[in-house]
């Protein structure tokens, strides 16, 4: 079991990660007389059993929402914030969320403005969470299908991200947490992708020993960077490689084609190539970027003009762009990304058409 103790702003809170992590969380709960946990229908028929069993001496509510990232919605936070109001819950209460990154942020946002905020407890139960949804504080839901645009910042007391959980996931919902791992350590860290390359074959498999390695150093990447910009106005933003392209591909597909991880992937080989050829990135970094997500089945191209076109025209919904001039976060090296700010979306299109 590892233990990463977060500071962030005024907020100070552990994160459990590793193998049977859970029984941490009972002392935890000790304090708090009306606990409520948030998750949707999926976690409920895979993982709620044991989690009930865990927290029978506890008295606990179970609210269970639809899952999928079509339901990051207003309505869903509002689901949250009636059931807590009808049932009388107050500032000594807590929340958990047990699930992926949309009910983590759902449930946070929740918490958040309940009362101008109620104590939060994330238990994430996928790859993408763990590494990243999870960690930093980032709550909210989307908008008039763009994303994230309502929501803000809000830490945890503590955060539990229990290995065992991933072994549930399909391929799929696993390999879609592998995309942020890789840009992770594409993005911010030469040697930890260097390791990524050597152990890939382990963590295609769900090696926990060699997975837990991963996520244990994710986290302390993100943990470093969240800590000198907790709100994203600086370096923080080097974690949004991909991401502009990514959320952007997510909504002019209705949140449906792609899951966010299998986005963002695509989204950092299309920066990948705006930076080879605006000349910051060698093609090596970027070919070696390509075969890794490759080989683990994940998505490089939008394959579709007409949807290409589409996603350009909803990048301008991006919370780093001023007036019509995106910032894009490129390569420049392995490990290393550039904030590159004033770029015209008629430029982008004209002289970095991604297809």
């Amino acid at each position: 079991m590892y233990r990463l103790n977060a500071a962030i702003a005024d907020s100070k809170y552990a994160i459990h990660i590793g193998s049977d992590v859970m029984h941490e969380l009972k002392i935890i709960l000790q304090p708090y007389k009306k606990i409520l946990i948030v998750t949707d229908r999926n976690i409920q028929k895979k993982l709620f059993v044991e989690l009930n069993q865990l927290l029978q001496n506890f008295a606990c509510d179970l609210l269970v929402l639809e899952a999928g990232e079509e339901h990051k919605t207003w309505s869903s936070v509002n689901q949250i914030l009636e059931f807590m109001h009808n049932n009388s819950y107050d500032r000594k209460s807590v929340l958990i969320s047990f699930g992926g990154g949309v009910i983590g942020d759902i449930g946070g946002f929740a918490a958040a403005i309940y009362m101008r905020g109620v104590p939060w407890i994330q238990i994430p139960t996928t790859l993408l969470a763990q590494v990243d949804a999870a960690i930093g504080g980032k709550t909210g839901c989307n908008f008039y299908r763009i994303k994230n645009l309502i929501g803000c910042f809000y830490q945890p007391c503590a955060v539990f991200s229990e290995t065992k959980y991933l072994l549930t996931l399909t391929d799929r919902e696993y390999l879609n947490g592998m995309a942020e791992v890789i840009k992770c350590a594409f993005a911010c860290d030469s040697e930890f992708f260097v390791w990524l390359e050597a152990n890939l074959q382990l963590l295609k498999i769900r090696d926990l020993d060699t997975l837990e390695r991963a996520i244990v150093q994710s986290c302390r990447i993100k943990l470093a960077l969240v800590a000198k910009d907790p709100l994203d106005f600086g370096v923080r933003r080097h974690l949004n490689f991909g991401h502009t392209f990514g959320h952007a591909i997510e909504a002019v597909t209705n949140f449906r084609e792609y899951l966010h991880g299998e986005a963002v992937a695509i989204g950092m080989m299309y920066a990948c190539r705006i930076a080879v050829k605006m000349g910051l990135l060698a093609r090596t970094f970027e070919s070696r970027l390509y075969d890794m997500l490759s080989f683990l089945g994940l998505p490089t191209d939008l394959n579709d003009s007409t949807k290409v076109g589409l996603m350009y025209d909803y990048m301008l919904y991006d919370k780093k762009k001023h007036a019509d001039e995106l910032t894009l976060i490129l390569p420049c090296a392995l490990g290393e990304v550039r904030v590159v700010d004033g770029i015209k979306l008629k430029e982008l299109k004209h002289d970095y058409v991604c297809i």
